[in-house]
């Protein structure tokens, strides 16, 4: 019985303490102190060089490169009326004529009045090559002559204002609804106004940190919803050079040529994009991604590491301009690294993380 006793103690003492070569932590132990170290999901970008605004965009009404109000400059009854809306028509084609016997009959009365001033005045300067006739007789008959000539050329435009023409090529964008058959028109009056429909501009407003990178020539691209869903190439064809007082915004003129018929109206919206691309480009990141300092900005760059979890390590950099959400670094960081975008008030450096990479840092917009 007591040899019992003392082979049971020997054995719970052999079970129950370790060797020298066991582990003495035990695997739950491990686990609470493997889970006990933080590991967070961030979503990370690669870093990559762009230009500060690599693409401008903007919106504007489209405009013929040419339009035109037709306005009467003469009075009297309309007699014809020889256009209507939609209808294309060539530089010079007649729209209407008003009644014109009166200004005709005072144009002919008028050239007679010119014809005999001309024969006194070449008469005179005939007679002054003699000698017949003083200096101040001709000079008095001279501005007759010339005098008689301008009231000449009034009267005779008068008369051509009577039929009232197209000033450009175009289509009819407009018809005053008071230009009828037998209606009196005034001068001043609206009779049309005419697009030219070749060309197309449309004017696009810019703030003062867009506008320097926009430059005479430069490459746009056009989307006109209502018309097409392709994207038309068109060319800044101005740049201004001033504000605008009241806005303060600085205006562009991008022009293209229209191959799309009747399908685009003056007067519709377009959307305009610009792709600002040029040779000094800096690393972008997105300004939300930066930690401020009291000795500078940081960011969370994670720590060269093939397998997961890896380690966000806060780095200093230095930056420069900024537009919008968008800056540049101009050191302490290289192409292809991957900075933290996400989670960055909470971590800490060397905190572990697993990392999702959402895209190049230079495309995030």
């Amino acid at each position: 019985m007591k040899l019992n006793s003392i082979y049971i103690i020997t054995l719970f003492i052999l079970l129950g303490c370790p060797g020298k070569d066991e582990d003495t932590v035990t695997s739950a132990t491990y686990n609470y102190k493997k889970e006990s170290e933080p590991v967070t999901y961030v979503d990370v970008l690669e870093t990559s060089k762009s230009n500060l605004i690599p693409v401008i965009n903007s919106s504007g009404i489209l405009k013929g490169i040419h339009e035109t109000l037709v306005l009467s400059e003469t009075q009297g009854i309309i007699e014809q009326v020889f256009f209507s809306i939609g209808d294309m028509l060539n530089k010079d084609a007649v729209l209407l004529k008003v009644n014109d016997r009166i200004a005709l009959y005072n144009k002919e009365q008028v050239k007679l009045e010119l014809e005999t001033a001309k024969l006194e005045f070449d008469a005179a300067r005939k007679s002054f090559s003699s000698g017949n006739i003083s200096l101040v007789d001709f000079k008095r008959i001279e501005n007759r002559y010339y005098a008689q000539k301008v009231r000449y050329e009034q009267a005779l435009k008068a008369w051509k204002d009577c039929t009232v023409r197209t000033p450009i090529s175009g289509i009819i964008a407009e018809i005053d609804p008071r230009i009828t058959k037998g209606a009196f028109i005034n001068p001043g009056t609206q009779v049309a106004r005419i697009v030219d429909s070749s060309y197309y501009n449309v004017s696009i407003s810019l703030g003062e940190r867009q506008i320097g990178f926009i430059k005479k020539g430069q490459k746009a691209s056009i989307l006109i919803p209502a018309a097409a869903n392709e994207r038309i190439e068109g060319e800044v064809n101005a740049v201004a050079g001033g504000s605008n007082e009241q806005t303060g915004s600085f205006t562009a003129i991008i022009t293209w040529k229209n191959e799309l018929g009747d399908k685009v109206k003056s007067g519709m919206s377009a959307n305009v994009q610009i792709n600002t691309e040029s040779e000094e480009k800096y690393i972008i990141i997105p300004l939300f991604s930066i930690l401020k300092k009291d000795d500078g900005d940081y960011i969370f760059k994670i720590e060269d590491n093939k397998e997961d979890p890896k380690k966000a390590i806060l780095h200093k950099i230095k930056t420069g301009n900024t537009f919008g959400e968008r800056i540049e670094v101009t050191d302490g960081l290289m192409e292809g690294e991957l900075i933290v975008i996400t989670r960055i008030s909470t971590i800490v450096s060397g905190q572990p993380v697993i990392v999702r990479n959402v895209g190049k840092s230079g495309e995030w917009q």
